[in-house]
């Protein structure tokens, strides 16, 4: 039986296979569990059987040479790999059932299985020997093997050399040392010198990663020698590298006497003295046969092992990084990055992340590269800046802007004097973009300040004025325009009737639309005309002018663009999309238009129209109805015509719904919720989303949790919270009618962290300390009411039995009287 495996891909995105929920008998009918988005549930027709029968093992052969495709749900948001995947593990979860099925409730169909099938059964589920997370499946051979070993259940087949080798293989893979040496001892007296060499090299492969005393390995080689074999390369790899930790020269003495090939011959008659550099020179032998071998771990025990006896290890880590990244293998190089950091190797560890980050870029994997970054931050460790800024631009391009700003602020403090200007306006536009308009004002100043002074080549003086017309269109501010427009008008950057367009919008954000009205007529005095952008605008200050939709207006406008030869976009049609009540026929015939519309076809378009949608439908709908919507989805919930199609979102998506959920304090959990898939997926809130959800928690008096999502704020943002973030927790103690409380958060949070205390904050302060005084007033009150009604009482009391003393004393006058 041939040892094969599966290929060597990557699946850290894809969730282990799990041994015990594999190895479950299968006593009733029972449907597979899936993941989220997963693939479709499958029930196999010998689960539906009641009673044995052919159909069970023909059903089982036909999975096994010819497997029935599994179909996977048309809407999952998986690339082509993660389904192969998805559909290769079901596979064998398949096989495994029916196996299960027969060994517990009908034994003696085993026996009708072949030493053929056998071999194909245990062939599938050896998987990759070199990445852990797909080591379940080969359990499950491991455990076939041995059923097959026990002969009592396959009559058919029988368990041989080759069934014994394969069994140490598998024992030797899945660190089974114990397992491992028994059987190859049982081996060696039913088999003597049949046994192939390779079947030692497992096991002394194994010795040496477990770090087994040299003794054992030295017990093995005796038996080695007297079964007549002589070491192979593997062998005295093992046996070095096992030797090399505890005495150098014990090491070198065995390889001078064992070098079965030239390339070892050739270091042994050349270093004939010293012993460090003959096991430097040949562990780096070793760690290329091991590459080549796509032992990718055993490669990396090698650099351990040089590194704890201060032995060079550039040459390997170089090779094991550009091995593992060139075949996929991208969890062996991030396990090469945490061993470097672990061993605190400042080198390699720049080598490392700078690799495996321009891989990350390569695929556009902003998420997995920051986490990198994060990794060297979290042990104070510090990336190149050349790595630094073309992460923080690439961030910036794909709108990561929250991780883009904190590592431009992080490339400030380390670089302070070298930082490039050009890469802060990459950033500048991502956060104008992204309405991340406080963070924006932070740069605007130096990329002004850069602009006016001329340090910009033209493209990036053109990038920087566009970025900061966008941000006063956005935001009201007239002066910047003013500021920007006459500065680009110096340059001669060409941007006139760019500008202008954001003249027009800055007055429809101000809502001065008369403003607006003159400067779409500059528009047409000053330029070559207005494009389609200006008209949009325009029909956007018509339903403002009118305060209501004029569809004659907005007919006559559109009449106007074929006139001048503009034709109307997507654009057109998303301005058009506010004019029209949600579920209307216009609205409806806009939509499908925007879908089969060829520009539409790109993801950018194709969110917009998803965030269009999600818009549209929080006007008549509630928040978890529609976040049920995403969770589900399916974009034919959105638009009909496009059922059973993935529903594609961006960091916009996220931010609309967080939005609208933290309106409400009833909705914290969905905010909670979604928050935790955005992060999932490498987006980021901004600090106000927090701050919101922050103020929300601390009004329904969950004070732990909030304090949580400012943490959380701190680490995911890089800002520290400050006094508005804390004063929404005042807030919340007052709401709550708890001011002592509140106090703390004052002498705890503001006082101990150094928070300069402001207007508000002040006046948060005078209000805790105004509610204490009278809380502590109405104590005081309440104690001295409670002093009156208790002296009350005790007068009372006094009286009444004042009274009875009284009454009994003129009774017994009485009595005597008469007597």
């Amino acid at each position: 039986m041939s040892i094969t495996r599966e290929g060597w891909k990557s699946q850290k995105i894809l969730a282990q296979v799990c041994r015990q929920c594999l190895s479950k008998v299968v006593t009733t009918p029972v449907k597979q569990q899936t993941r989220q988005f997963g693939t479709q549930k499958v029930l196999f027709e010998s689960e539906k059987a009641t009673t044995p029968g052919p159909s069970l093992m023909e059903t089982f052969r036909h999975e096994l040479y010819q497997p029935t495709p599994i179909a996977l749900r048309p809407n999952i948001p998986y690339s082509a790999w993660v389904k192969k995947t998805i559909v290769r593990r079901q596979g064998r979860k398949r096989i495994l059932n029916m196996y299960q099925l027969m060994k517990n409730r009908h034994p003696n169909l085993l026996s009708q299985l072949s030493q053929r099938d056998l071999n194909s059964l245990v062939r599938i589920f050896i998987t990759n020997p070199d990445d852990p997370s797909s080591n379940g499946p080969m359990q499950e051979a491991f455990q076939i093997l041995q059923d097959l070993k026990k002969g009592t259940l396959f009559s058919q087949a029988s368990f041989g050399q080759p069934e014994m080798e394969l069994l140490i293989y598998l024992a030797t893979e899945l660190k089974y040392t114990r397992k491992a040496l028994d059987l190859l001892s049982e081996a060696t007296q039913l088999y003597q010198g049949q046994l192939s060499l390779t079947t030692f090299e497992h096991v002394f492969g194994l010795l040496s990663r477990e770090k087994k005393s040299p003794k054992t390995i030295d017990v093995w080689l005796s038996r080695l020698a007297n079964l007549g074999y002589q070491p192979s390369k593997s062998i005295v790899r093992s046996v070095v590298i096992s030797k090399i930790s505890n005495e150098l020269d014990d090491a070198a003495s065995y390889l001078r006497k064992h070098h079965p090939t030239t390339d070892l011959a050739r270091l042994v008659n050349t270093h004939t003295e010293d012993a460090r550099d003959l096991l430097d020179n040949a562990l780096n032998v070793f760690a290329i046969d091991c590459l080549e071998e796509w032992r990718l771990n055993d490669a990396r025990n090698i650099y351990l092992r040089k590194r704890e006896v201060g032995m060079s290890t550039n040459v390997i880590v170089k090779r094991v990084m550009d091995k593992a990244l060139h075949t996929g293998q991208v969890q062996a190089a991030e396990r090469m990055l945490k061993d470097t950091i672990k061993l605190e190797d400042t080198f390699n560890v720049k080598l490392c992340s700078r690799k495996l980050i321009d891989w990350y870029l390569s695929y556009k994997d902003i998420k997995q590269a920051v986490l990198v970054w994060d990794q060297l931050e979290q042990h104070g460790l510090e990336l190149n800046q050349e790595v630094m800024e073309e992460l923080m631009i690439e961030a910036a391009k794909l709108k990561y802007h929250v991780d883009a700003m904190r590592l431009y602020r992080r490339c400030n403090d380390l670089y302070p004097t070298t930082t490039s200007i050009e890469t802060a306006i990459y950033v500048f536009r991502s956060l104008v973009n992204t309405k991340d308009f406080v963070n924006a004002r932070e740069i605007q100043g130096s990329i002004e300040s850069a602009l006016h002074q001329r340090k910009l080549t033209d493209q990036s003086a053109r990038i920087a004025t566009r970025a900061l017309f966008g941000l006063s269109a956005q935001t009201g501010d007239v002066a910047l325009f003013e500021r920007i427009f006459e500065t680009s008008e110096k340059l001669k950057l060409g941007l006139t009737h760019r500008g202008l367009t954001s003249l027009v919008a800055m007055y429809l954000r101000r809502g001065e639309v008369h403003l607006a009205k003159a400067a779409f007529q500059q528009v047409a005095a000053r330029t070559n005309g207005p494009d389609v952008v200006d008209f949009n605008l325009l029909m956007r200050t018509i339903v403002m002018e009118e305060q209501r939709v004029d569809y004659d207006k907005i007919f006559e406008i559109l009449t106007h663009m074929k006139l001048v030869d503009v034709q109307p976009d997507e654009t057109t049609l998303r301005t058009m999309l506010m004019f029209y009540r949600s579920e209307s026929e216009m609205q409806r015939s806009l939509y499908e238009k925007l879908l089969v519309n060829p520009t539409s076809i790109s993801r950018f378009n194709q969110v917009y129209l998803n965030n269009l949608a999600f818009k549209n439908l929080l006007t008549e709908k509630t928040i978890a109805q529609v976040v049920g919507i995403l969770k589900r989805g399916n974009r034919g919930e959105l638009f009909p015509s496009e059922a059973n199609t993935p529903i594609l979102v961006n960091g916009a998506t996220y931010s609309i719904l967080l939005t609208a959920a933290n309106e409400n304090r009833d909705y914290t959990s969905i905010a909670e919720l979604l928050i935790k898939d955005m992060l999932a997926r490498g987006w980021k809130p901004k600090r106000l989303v927090y701050e919101e959800l922050i103020r929300n928690l601390a009004k329904k008096g969950k004070i732990a949790k909030a304090r949580k999502y400012i943490a959380l704020m701190e680490k995911e943002t890089g800002e520290k919270a400050g006094a508005e973030t804390y004063t929404k927790l005042i807030d919340g103690f007052l709401y709550l009618k708890k001011p002592h409380l509140a106090k703390h958060v004052v002498l705890d949070d503001l006082i101990k962290n150094k928070i300069r205390f402001d207007e508000v904050v002040r006046e948060k302060v005078k209000t805790v300390n105004t509610k204490l005084y009278y809380k502590k007033r109405r104590r005081i009150e309440l104690r001295e009411k409670r002093k009156i009604e208790l002296q009350k009482k005790a007068e009372l009391k006094l009286q009444k039995k004042a009274e009875e003393l009284q009454k009994k004393a003129e009774l017994k006058a009485e009595e005597l009287k008469k007597k």
